[in-house]
């Protein structure tokens, strides 16, 4: 189900991460980093029951900040980008919408949240933007909302949408796809079965590849088989070679295994630059120690 607007355009923003402070579900901050201290506990969620089925529940994601797009049912209540933070199962969205028209969100009927001055989310006011932090039961099915104008106070109904897609794959957990940190792998080098897939199926990369562990954080140097690529995109961050000669050589982070991540990587290979979609693997089931930096 797409949410449109009343003019039948449909509501769909591409969201960026780090635009507002990591949201701490036992202590959220505002995108100027001063204190929110409205009440964001659940009072009310209304949703469709035709479209629950589909939803994603926080203890289906793992912890941590994440980009997501968000999608609102009217023409005045505009998203122009949202962060989603996850704790424990728990969501939160920190949701900017433009302008300055609205003071109060509530997660709940105009009705209760006339009468329920408690649980009101005021509004975080940037520059020419607003953010209210919501508490989400779940993603991917509509959500109504309660948003009181700053003019005339009148409490008006909005429908929202959190979309799982437009997470990053490894924000979700499934049953093959593993985490750097649920491996126990010590600091060090080590080996790494890799495949690439996508494109026009020419490229390749070297595997297996030399994975870098430290501190429980991870890398994975990416040689593919042409000297051509200039840039890796992941996660939107610009990542730019590490060689100077031979074939392109990215390092580049890693939190999860067993996935096909997707990339996007720039080829001068061509009359002119192109970027082409890949999706990169990491098999787990290879990993073996690196020895005095030679493969075994």
């Amino acid at each position: 189900m797409n949410l449109r607007d009343k003019s039948g355009r449909r509501r769909k923003l591409i969201l960026m991460i780090g635009t507002v402070t990591a949201l701490m579900l036992g202590g959220c901050t505002g995108i100027d980093g001063s204190a929110s201290s409205s009440a964001v506990s659940v009072t009310e969620f209304a949703a469709s029951s035709a479209n629950s089925a589909a939803a994603i529940t926080g203890n289906r994601l793992y912890d941590g900040t994440y980009g997501i797009e968000a999608e609102s049912d009217s023409s005045c209540f505009v998203i122009e980008m949202c962060n989603l933070s996850v704790q424990d199962g728990k969501m939160m969205a920190a949701l900017t919408v433009k302008g300055n028209d609205y003071r109060y969100a509530f997660m709940g009927t105009p009705e209760n949240a006339a009468a329920d001055e408690k649980n009101r989310i005021k509004e975080v006011t940037g520059n020419g933007t607003e953010t209210f932090l919501l508490p989400i039961e779940a993603l991917d099915m509509d959500i109504s909302c309660a948003v009181q104008k700053e003019d005339n106070k009148q409490w008006d109904t909005v429908t929202l949408r959190f979309v799982s897609a437009s997470l990053p794959a490894e924000a979700l957990k499934n049953d093959h796809q593993k985490r750097i940190t649920d491996l126990g792998l010590s600091d060090g080098e080590y080996l790494i079965g890799t495949k690439l897939s996508g494109g026009s199926g020419k490229a390749s990369v070297t595997s297996p590849a030399v994975l870098t562990v430290s501190d429980g954080k991870a890398s994975v140097k990416v040689e593919f088989s042409s000297p051509y690529f200039d840039y890796v995109l992941l996660n939107g961050e610009k990542y730019l070679p590490v060689s100077s000669t031979g074939n392109s050589v990215f390092e580049i982070p890693v939190d999860s295994l067993d996935y096909e991540m997707p990339i996007t990587a720039d080829t001068t290979a061509m009359s002119k630059s192109h970027e082409i979609q890949y999706t990169i693997c990491f098999n787990s089931s290879t990993i073996q120690q690196a020895l005095d930096g030679g493969q075994e």
